[in-house]
């Protein structure tokens, strides 16, 4: 890293250290849990979230603070090519759907296409030819075997993995060794998950390969066997929780990518939080 990008980084650091777009701290989210409905949605602005109205719902306020939020780390963040592999997933997605849709004969998807680090016409390209050499080498490699592939889980596997993969490797290439830690950790993650699903649902992991992210060989892999699902899940979050504890002292875009996925986590327990809140009984007394 030359002297210019690392006193760049040092500015965007302190860009994200000094915003008030901050993740959600434990006092706030007692607040949040502790409130009725109509007092939670009464944090949010307290918080920093657009104002809940009669034009702007909850979810809408929190999807207006992340799409906010990603545009903060477009901004400061240094290096672009780093921070579109951040949405990986958002590009698993949009491709995903857009094969689909091209397979049942629609010209275009049946709803609007999250922003991801992608093009998205790009991929509307790629997906009504099957053809990923726009895409550059890893991904077209990995997404190979898609044109025979008709199941459709195993089709989302096979795009899951070619994308978080390709952000892994390319972190690596760019030496951004903490920022690929954490791609790896959250694979790690979710293949713990995934294996739990498949026994819950009475199926041996081990037929379906293509389900699970490639692992990285130094690392040791863990034995669940033995485990409840509750460990497997409480260790799985610690486990991804550790890693982000570790990215508050890094200096490069480590600290960039903790700051997204805190920020992230948060809106995706926010939906649930105010989905349950709606379910509850709304505005009865909690």
């Amino acid at each position: 890293m030359n002297g210019d990008v690392k006193r760049s980084y040092e500015y965007a650091i302190g860009c994200f250290k000094a915003t008030s777009r901050q993740p959600l701290s434990a006092e706030q989210w007692q607040r949040l849990k502790s409130a009725n409905r109509t007092g939670a949605e009464k944090l949010l602005a307290e918080f920093g979230f657009p104002a809940v109205n009669e034009e702007r719902s909850a979810n809408d306020s929190i999807e207006k603070d992340m799409a906010s939020t990603v545009a903060f780390i477009r901004e400061n963040a240094p290096d672009g090519e780093l921070v579109d592999l951040l949405f990986f997933e958002q590009d698993a997605l949009n491709l995903k759907i857009l094969i689909k849709s091209a397979r049942m004969g629609q010209k275009e998807p049946p709803f609007e296409l999250a922003e991801g680090g992608t093009d998205r016409e790009i991929l509307k390209v790629c997906a009504q030819t099957e053809d990923f050499s726009l895409l550059g080498k890893d991904l077209e490699e990995s997404l190979a075997r898609v044109p025979e592939i008709t199941d459709p889980g195993e089709l989302s596997c096979v795009i899951d993995t070619a994308f978080l993969m390709h952000s892994v490797d390319t972190a690596r290439k760019k030496f951004s060794f903490t920022f690929a830690k954490l791609l790896e950790e959250y694979g790690a993650g979710r293949n713990r998950l995934t294996a739990l699903r498949l026994r819950r649902l009475g199926k041996d992991p081990a037929d379906y390969p293509y389900a699970f992210f490639p692992e990285n060989k130094k690392t040791e892999k863990v034995n669940d066997d033995n485990k409840t699902e509750d460990e497997i899940v409480r260790e799985v979050a610690k486990a991804f929780d550790d890693v982000i504890g570790e990215l508050g002292f890094d200096e490069g875009m480590g600290f960039i990518a903790r700051y997204y996925f805190l920020k992230k986590n948060d809106a995706s327990a926010l939906r649930l939080l105010f989905a349950e809140k709606s379910l509850g009984g709304g505005d009865a007394d909690e």
